[in-house]
C-alpha cells in the first residue's frame, strides 16, 4: 500500500495512549474502510447493471447512502479521539436494521443475523457497556416473539428454493463474523505483550541512578540518559538542549558511535524553538505527530513519525530539554511517557545533586587554600614568636651581664648557679625528656620549652626502684610547659617594670631640667642626676659656643 493514502485514510491522527483504545480505534478504521469500499462497490455495481440493461433502476437505495455518512462520521470521530462516541455510532448503524428486521421478519432464521453486532459489541464494548446490548437483544427477541404470536398464516419452506439465498445470507454473516474475529483478535496478546515490555521499560529506567557512579559529573549524566533511550528502551533517536550563553536552548546533545557528542550551537527552527517553550510553560510532555499542522510537525527528524518533548526540572530549576523521537508510533503509550517522565524526574535529580556536589567540592578547596593560608600565617607569626622570644631572653641576660642563670636545690638549700652543667647541656641538646641512670639513682632530665623553643632544662634525682610511668612522665612535661610560660610573663614583667622605671626616671629628670632656668645650673643639675641614674663617677658635659650663637665651629 501506498505511503500516502495509508497515511491519509489508514493512520490514527489521535495519539490514543492506552494500547487498548488504540487497537479498538485501529481496527475500527480498517472495518469503517471496508464496509464504505463494500457500499462503493455495490453502488457501482448496480450502476453497471443498469447501464447494460439488466437492471431498470438507476436509483440507490438510501440505506446505503446513510451507512455511508454514519461511517464518515464515525471516522471523523476516531480521529478526533472520541472513541467512545465513534464506538456506539458504529454499533448503531449495525444495531437498527438487524434488529428491526429480527424483531419484525417471520423467517425462523431472523434472529441469527443479531450474532454479527453481538461479537462487534463483544469485541469493541467493555462489560459494562455490553449489558445494554444483551437488554436489547433480549427486548428485540421478546418483541419477536409477540409478533409472531399474533401470526396464524403457515410458512410454505422448500429447500431447493432457499439454498441460494441462504447460502449467500449465511456466507455474509459468517464473513463478516469473520472478518471482525480477526481485525480484532489478538488485542489480549498485544497488551499483555504491551504490559510486558512497560514493565520492562520501568526496570530500565528504575534501574537508572543506581548504575551511576558515586561520583558523577553532569556530562555522564546526560549521556547515560541517552543511553538508556536509545540503547536500553530502543528509540530511534534522542537529543537534549541546553541553554546557551545566549539564553536559549541552542545547545544540542546526541549520542555519537563511542560517547557523548558536545554539539556546538544550532540554529534552531521555529518548530523547534516553539515546541521547547511549549514544554517549557507547561512543564508537561509535548507530544508532535505527523499529523499535525506544518508548524509542529516539522520538529521531527525522518524518519521519526512522533515524538515527546520534555523538560528535565528538579524544584522549578530546568536543566534543559529531552527531545525523544521514533518512527513506530505505538511506542508512545501512557505507561512509556510516565516511563520516560521518570527517567527525566531521576536524571535531573541526579543533576542538582551533581550541581550541589560540584558546589561543595569548590567550597571546600577554597576552605582548604584559606586554612593553607592561615597556616602559613601561624607558622610565620611562630616562628617571628619564637625569635622574638630567643632575641628577648638574649637580651634579658644580657641586661643581667649573664649567659645563663640556675638554681640547685639540695637537702632543702637552694643555691644559685651560672654554669651550665653536662646534665643540663645534654638535656636541652636532646629537647625531650628522658631517664637517665646513674650508680643506684636515676636522673630525670626535662626540658623547659615556650613555643616550641628550648628554654633551659631541669634535671633531678630519684631513687632507683622508684619507677618513672607514662602518666608522671606527661605530668612533668606539662609542668616543664607551665614552667615555660610562667618565665617568659616574668620575664616580660621585669622588663616592662624596669621600662616604667627608666621613663619615670627620665621623666622626673627632664622635669627637673626643664624647671631651671640657667645654663649652669641645668648642666650642674644633669651631671648630678647623670651620676645618680646611671651609677657613674664622672660625668662631663661640654657644649661648643657656635650652638649658642648660631654658628657651629667645624
Amino acid at each position: 500500500m501506498n505511503n500516502a493514502p495509508r497515511q491519509r485514510f489508514f493512520s490514527l491522527r489521535y495519539n490514543y495512549v492506552n494500547p487498548v483504545m488504540r487497537h479498538r480505534a485501529q481496527g475500527l478504521v480498517f472495518m469503517i474502510w471496508a464496509a464504505i469500499t463494500f457500499i462503493v462497490i455495490f453502488i457501482a455495481a448496480r450502476v453497471g447493471l443498469a447501464l447494460v440493461g439488466v437492471n431498470n433502476s438507476l436509483v440507490v437505495p438510501p440505506e446505503l447512502v446513510i451507512g455511508a455518512v454514519v461511517l464518515l462520521a464515525t471516522f471523523a470521530l476516531i480521529q478526533r479521539g472520541r472513541l467512545d462516541a465513534a464506538i456506539w455510532l458504529f454499533l448503531g448503524l449495525m444495531l437498527v436494521p438487524f434488529v428491526l428486521a429480527t424483531a419484525i421478519a417471520v423467517d425462523p432464521a431472523a434472529p441469527f443475523v443479531l450474532v454479527l453486532p453481538l461479537i462487534a459489541a463483544g469485541l469493541l464494548l467493555n462489560r459494562r457497556s455490553l449489558i445494554p446490548v444483551i437488554l436489547l437483544f433480549a427486548v428485540t427477541l421478546i418483541l419477536r416473539a409477540v409478533n409472531q404470536s399474533g401470526t396464524t398464516d403457515a410458512i410454505r419452506y422448500i429447500p431447493a428454493e432457499n439454498a441460494f439465498p441462504e447460502l449467500l445470507n449465511y456466507g455474509v454473516i459468517f464473513a463478516l463474523s469473520a472478518i471482525f474475529l480477526l481485525v480484532f483478535s489478538g488485542s489480549i496478546e498485544q497488551v499483555v505483550g504491551a504490559s510486558f515490555s512497560d514493565i520492562e521499560q520501568l526496570k530500565v529506567v528504575g534501574r537508572f541512578s543506581t548504575r551511576l557512579e558515586d561520583k558523577t559529573d553532569e556530562s555522564r549524566i546526560l549521556a547515560r540518559v541517552l543511553e538508556v533511550i536509545e540503547r536500553d528502551l530502543g528509540y530511534d533517536l534522542a537529543q537534549i538542549y541546553l541553554q546557551g550563553s545566549d539564553g536559549r536552548y541552542s545547545r544540542r546533545l546526541r549520542l555519537g558511535l563511542a560517547q557523548l557528542e558536545m554539539g556546538t550551537h544550532v540554529v534552531l527552527r521555529t518548530s523547534d524553538e516553539a515546541v521547547i517553550n511549549e514544554a517549557i510553560l507547561s512543564r508537561e510532555p509535548v507530544i508532535i505527530t505527523m499529523n499535525d499542522v506544518a508548524e509542529r510537525s516539522d520538529h521531527l527528524i525522518a524518519p521519526a513519525r512522533q515524538s515527546i518533548t520534555m523538560v528535565l526540572v528538579n524544584r522549578d530549576q530546568i536543566f534543559g530539554i529531552l527531545d525523544v523521537q521514533s518512527e513506530h508510533r505505538e511506542m508512545f503509550t501512557q505507561n512509556t511517557i510516565e516511563g520516560l517522565q521518570n527517567l527525566a524526574t531521576q536524571a535531573a535529580r541526579e543533576l542538582m545533586l551533581a550541581r550541589r556536589i560540584e558546589e561543595l567540592e569548590r567550597n571546600v578547596r577554597d576552605q582548604e587554600g584559606i586554612i593553607s593560608r592561615f597556616l602559613n600565617q601561624m607558622s610565620e607569626l611562630q616562628r617571628r614568636s619564637e625569635s622574638a622570644a630567643a632575641l628577648g631572653w638574649t637580651s634579658y641576660l644580657q641586661g643581667r651581664g649573664q649567659t645563663g642563670f640556675g638554681f640547685d636545690y639540695d637537702h632543702g638549700n637552694i643555691v644559685s648557679s651560672g654554669d651550665l652543667s653536662d646534665q643540663i647541656r645534654a638535656a636541652i641538646k636532646r629537647g625531650e625528656i628522658y631517664v637517665e641512670p646513674r650508680g643506684d639513682k636515676q636522673v630525670v632530665n626535662v626540658p623547659i620549652t615556650l613555643r616550641d623553643q628550648v628554654l633551659g632544662a631541669l634535671t633531678f634525682t630519684i631513687p632507683e626502684n622508684r619507677a618513672i610511668n607514662e602518666r608522671q612522665i606527661e605530668m612533668l612535661r606539662t609542668v616543664a610547659n607551665r614552667l615555660g610560660v610562667a618565665l617568659e610573663s616574668n620575664r616580660l614583667f621585669e622588663q616592662t617594670q624596669a621600662q616604667a622605671q627608666r621613663e619615670r626616671k627620665a621623666n622626673e629628670i627632664g622635669s627637673m631640667l626643664l624647671s631651671e632656668t640657667d645654663i649652669d645650673a641645668v648642666l650642674n643639675l644633669a651631671a648630678e642626676n647623670f651620676n645618680e641614674a646611671l651609677g657613674a663617677v664622672h660625668t662631663r658635659v661640654y657644649l661648643e659656643p657656635g650652638v649658642l650663637s648660631g654658628e657651629a665651629q667645624l
